[in-house]
Parts: structure tokens; C-alpha cells; sequence
């Protein structure tokens, strides 16, 4: 199964924003998904990678209108390596060699003024938005509750159905889905 979300994932799963449902290659296509997720050339990109950058292709543009002076960073910045470089980025301040990432922080920092429309605007972005954590795992595992192979239709059944259950008395368009 693992074989077959890798090989399929694409082409087998949509999105939905703004009314619009497309498959993941539709999302990505003109986009280097290598580049978009910061692999390196040894590495293979991950369901998660392809969830996160798709995210990011949709809801991008909308973020940036809702918060022009949010910094864009060079670097993916999670809540798994904002410690570390922070971290680099206090040694470079304090006359170590710089890294990386140490130069991803510092270069794209907030506005010398943080004015109340950006402050505005995050709130807003964020406001009554609910965080809903998933692994690879527990979406391994849905998908594979039916038995394996199985055919496309009954994949996307598998999932809706994962989705469902998380999703059950709550308003879906305030939920985030994570997935770590």
C-alpha cells in the first residue's frame, strides 16, 4: 500500500479551495515540488512534503493578501525547528559562524514597525482556526482498513471517511489539517 500512495498520490488524491477540486499533480504542475518542499538531491519527498506543499500553493496567495508584511522564509520553519534556529541565529549575533539557517531567520525578519494592520491581519488569519494533528500513519492505516489492493474509488472512500471522522461536529472551514 505504502508502494502504491507513493507511485499514485498524485494523481489518485484531490484538494478542494475556493470551489475548485483538482488532483495534487494539477496543484504542482510548472512548480519544482523538490525546491517548493527544500529537499536536497538525495532525498525523496514524502506524503507530508506533498500535503505541505500543495497547502502552501493554495492557500499562499490568500495569506499574502491577508498579511502583506508576514515574512517569507528560505528555509521550511515548523514548530520542530523553530528552536534550533532560533537558536543558530542567537550564536551568529553573538559573533559565531553563520549557517543556514541562522541566515534564513535573520534575513527575513519582521517590519522594523509592526503596525496594527499586520497585527490585524494575523489575527485574522489565524481567528478561531482549529489545529487537527495527523500522521502518515493514522492516514496509512485508514487507507489500508479495507484490505489492499484497492481501487482509486475506494481510496478516496477510505479517506473521506478519515476526514469525516475528525471532522465530526465541527465547522470545517475554521479546521487545519496538520500532518506530521
Amino acid at each position: 500500500m505504502s508502494k502504491w500512495l507513493q507511485e499514485k498520490q498524485m494523481t489518485a488524491l484531490e484538494v478542494t479551495y475556493g470551489g475548485k477540486s483538482k488532483a495534487l499533480q494539477d496543484w504542482v504542475r510548472g512548480v519544482s515540488m523538490r525546491d517548493k518542499a527544500r529537499l536536497g538531491s538525495d532525498e525523496r519527498i514524502n506524503f507530508r512534503d506533498v500535503v505541505n506543499v500543495v497547502s502552501g500553493l493554495a492557500l499562499g496567495q490568500h495569506f499574502a493578501d491577508l498579511a502583506p508584511e508576514y515574512p517569507a522564509f528560505s528555509l521550511l520553519l515548523t514548530e520542530l525547528n523553530r528552536k534550533q534556529y532560533v537558536a543558530s541565529a542567537l550564536r551568529w549575533l553573538a559573533g559565531a559562524r553563520a549557517t543556514r539557517d541562522a541566515v534564513a531567520v535573520l534575513k527575513r525578519t519582521l517590519p522594523s514597525a509592526v503596525t496594527p494592520g499586520f497585527i490585524s491581519a494575523v489575527q485574522e488569519a489565524l481567528s478561531g482556526l482549529e489545529k487537527i494533528t495527523v500522521s502518515a500513519e493514522d492516514i496509512k492505516q485508514a487507507l489500508l482498513s479495507g484490505g489492499s489492493p484497492a481501487a482509486p474509488d475506494e481510496l478516496r472512500k477510505r479517506f473521506e471517511t478519515f476526514l469525516a471522522d475528525r471532522c465530526k461536529g465541527k465547522d470545517t472551514s475554521k479546521l487545519r489539517f496538520v500532518v506530521e
